[in-house]
């Protein structure tokens, strides 16, 4: 606040603003708040609340249900350049929930919004091969195979869709003893080496 009013820092958007939504609105009314406030002496107000959420499924925060949404635009960008600047040291991106999705347990639709940013973020796989008394004919010695699924991202999904790539390449061997090393470095997998002797 201090920042904004010295005109250090100005607030183009704000994920978290906007009217609030009509059952908001309905129970905040000072029409409403008698029934509101016995409701509440017999403990049956918030429960109410939760129960109409969840059963009409409002969302508090607008901009989280729209991908091309300011607020989101604006959010994404930051995280983006954060990890820009953050180079190779890993990003740890946490939404807070607000006490609608602990409390009234509305759907935490942000949660896929938020898993796109993880796939841009991160590192792809990438491939490396070392030739001994070989020569590679076609195919690169570097490559990455993009972003791979884990088991994590996959557990109780059928078929392996995105957890799986491939490349090809050929090699030739040029002297005895001919072998090449393929390895694997992934982020989230760690490192793979598979070593194969050519005939």
């Amino acid at each position: 606040d201090e920042a904004m009013s010295r005109g250090y820092l100005a607030l183009c958007d704000d994920l978290y603003s906007g009217d609030p939504n009509l059952i908001q609105r309905v129970y905040r009314s000072s029409a409403a708040q008698p029934l509101v406030q016995m409701l509440r002496k017999i403990g049956l107000a918030d429960r109410l609340r939760s129960i109409v959420y969840r059963a009409t499924g409002v969302q508090m925060y607008d901009d989280y249900c729209d991908s091309g949404s300011d607020g989101w635009q604006l959010l994404a960008a930051i995280i983006r350049r954060f990890n820009e600047l953050a180079g190779s040291t890993p990003l740890l991106v946490v939404p807070l929930p607000t006490y609608h999705y602990v409390v009234d347990r509305i759907e935490p639709v942000y949660d896929p919004l938020f898993a796109t940013l993880e796939n841009e973020t991160a590192v792809p796989v990438r491939i490396t091969i070392e030739l001994v008394n070989a020569e590679l004919v076609t195919g690169s010695a570097r490559t990455t195979l993009g972003h791979l699924l884990g088991s994590r991202d996959t557990q109780g999904q059928s078929g392996t869709s995105g957890a799986r790539a491939a490349f090809e390449f050929v090699v030739r061997a040029t002297g005895g003893n001919a072998r090449l090393v393929i390895t694997a470095v992934s982020e989230k997998g760690g490192v793979v080496r598979e070593e194969v002797r050519l005939r």
